[in-house]
């Protein structure tokens, strides 16, 4: 959440109603992190973005419609949320907005590419869409119909320096550049292929900036399983290298990450899920001490990328 409430200004409102019964079973710093994307009007709520859902079922997948909903109103401040009683689809609005802004275009599966792609489009463009005053036609039946006007921006130029490559004697997840003696853990030039893809420009594009980061060894989109969901480990090893060679961040090789479950997966499995404990993303409790486990092959979800982002933007 740091990255609504410290680079678009988004406010909690504390006087919100968020209380969800089947998040009591999480960690504390789950939980809190949950009711905070209430409170900022992003997640846990109706469509029309003022009622409190009953539940927030945390432990399902996200799907396209409540990924777009919760981008749109991340980046427009709730402006196309749908009216009780509107004959529009509930996320119709969000969808139109995102396509117009060039920031969605087909409906997917919301995968570890999607996640890539969101990761790259913060790094680059934290203001990616100026807010809108527009007025909306949300389809109310007794509303007079307003025509809509969109007024959206794509900053030109990024508000984080580009750094291309991650200038370290030691390459904690590996040394990708060719030249061990280097002090570059990855090689930033490299680029991917996308050739015969049948996958849309904006997967496209997200592919090639995470291997050209160095987030995927998958040297063509066919072998990067764009459609598969992601384990807990697959997706410390990406978030760790994201640290790493796109935010710079520096593992705490001081502290003492062994976790019990993690014995019998691969050597490369391992480290991620340490390194992703040092850097402060996963694999740590309420106080900051590490886990004894770490569940390496679960399936990442809403609770889990909600946490790890707020970690990792922090």
């Amino acid at each position: 959440m740091p990255f609504a409430l410290n680079i678009l200004k988004l406010s909690q409102n504390l006087n919100k109603e968020c209380t969800f019964p089947d998040i009591k079973n999480l960690s504390q710093e789950d939980q809190d992190v949950l009711i905070a994307s209430c409170e900022i009007g992003l997640m846990g709520l109706r469509p029309d973005g003022i009622r409190v859902k009953d539940v927030y079922i945390p432990n399902t997948p996200v799907e396209f419609n409540e990924f777009v909903t919760v981008y749109s109103r991340m980046l427009y401040d709730g402006l196309y949320n749908v009216p009780p009683f509107s004959t529009v689809l509930r996320y119709s609005k969000h969808l139109t907005a995102l396509k117009r802004a060039r920031l969605v275009t087909d409906s997917v599966i919301v995968t570890k590419t999607y996640v890539e792609d969101m990761l790259a489009k913060i790094q680059a463009n934290p203001d990616l869409v100026k807010r809108s005053d527009a007025k909306v036609d949300h389809g109310v039946a007794s509303a007079e119909p307003i025509q809509e006007e969109v007024t959206t921006s794509i900053p030109t130029t990024p508000t984080r320096p580009k750094t291309e490559t991650q200038n370290t004697s030691e390459c904690p997840l590996g040394d990708t550049s060719g030249d061990p003696t280097d002090g570059i853990c990855y090689a930033a030039k490299r680029v991917g292929s996308i050739a015969n893809s049948l996958y849309s420009v904006e997967t496209d594009n997200a592919y090639l900036f995470a291997y050209k980061k160095g987030l995927t060894e998958a040297k063509t989109i066919q072998r990067a399983e764009i459609n598969s969901l992601i384990t807990r480990a697959q997706f410390a090893r990406m978030v760790s290298l994201f640290a790493m060679n796109v935010l710079h961040k520096t593992p705490d090789t001081s502290l003492q990450c062994s976790f019990t479950d993690m014995r019998r997966e691969t050597q490369e499995m391992q480290d991620a899920a340490t390194v992703a404990c040092q850097l402060g993303i996963m694999g740590r409790d309420t106080s900051g001490q590490p886990n004894i486990i770490f569940n390496p092959r679960g399936y990442v979800t809403q609770a889990h990328v909600a946490t790890i982002l707020s970690r990792l933007l922090r």
